[in-house]
C-alpha cells in the first residue's frame, strides 16, 4: 500500500449536518437556538442548512444564499446588514410602532415590557418575533393576566417573553 499513499489533506475533515428551516418574517432562521439572517426576499421560504462546528450555510433550491460563522450563543442574532430590506419595507406592517400600539391597548406594563424588548436588540426588527409571541399571549391568557405578568416580570428584572410565559403558566 505504501506506493499508493498520498499526503493528508491540508484542512482537517469537518463533519457536516444537513437540516431544514423556515425563514421567518424578520428574515432569520433558527439553528440550535441562535438566529441567522438571510436576504430578506426569502421570507416564508423553506431552506436547507449545512452546518459544521464552525459554519452555518443556508441553501435555497440548491443555491447558497447565506453563510455565517457558527455561534453557540443562545437566543442571539447573527445579522448581516446586506440581508436587510431597504427600510424594512418588506414587512412594514409589523413595525415596532405597531407592536407598541398593540401593547398600549393591553396596558402600560405590557407596553413597558415590549419597549424593553425592542431596545434590547441592535435592530428593532430583531425583536418582532418575541414581541409577537408576547402579545399573542394576551389572546391565550387574557389581556388582564398578561398585564399583571408583565408587571411581575419587570419588577423581577426579567427580559424575555419566555419569563412572562412561565409567570402566566
Amino acid at each position: 500500500d505504501k506506493p499508493a499513499l498520498q499526503p493528508l489533506p491540508q484542512v482537517p475533515y469537518q463533519y457536516r449536518d444537513w437540516s431544514k428551516a423556515k425563514i421567518h418574517i424578520d428574515y432569520h432562521f433558527v439553528f440550535k437556538e441562535h438566529f441567522y439572517s438571510v436576504p430578506y426576499n426569502y421570507i416564508h421560504r423553506e431552506v436547507e442548512l449545512c452546518t459544521t462546528a464552525t459554519t452555518v450555510e443556508c441553501f435555497y433550491q440548491g443555491k447558497r444564499i447565506a453563510v455565517h460563522a457558527r455561534s453557540y450563543a443562545r437566543y442571539q442574532f447573527t445579522t448581516l446588514a446586506e440581508h436587510m430590506p431597504p427600510n424594512h419595507l418588506a414587512y412594514a406592517e409589523w413595525s415596532p410602532e405597531r407592536m407598541r400600539r398593540w401593547a398600549k391597548k393591553i396596558g402600560p406594563q405590557t407596553a413597558a415590557f415590549i419597549e424593553h424588548m425592542i431596545l434590547s436588540r441592535p435592530f428593532a426588527q430583531q425583536a418582532m418575533r418575541s414581541c409577537l409571541g408576547l402579545l399573542r399571549m394576551g389572546k391565550r391568557f387574557g389581556d388582564e393576566r398578561l398585564e399583571k405578568a408583565c408587571s411581575i416580570a419587570l419588577a423581577a428584572g426579567a427580559t424575555r417573553y419566555q419569563h412572562v410565559e412561565s409567570i402566566l403558566k
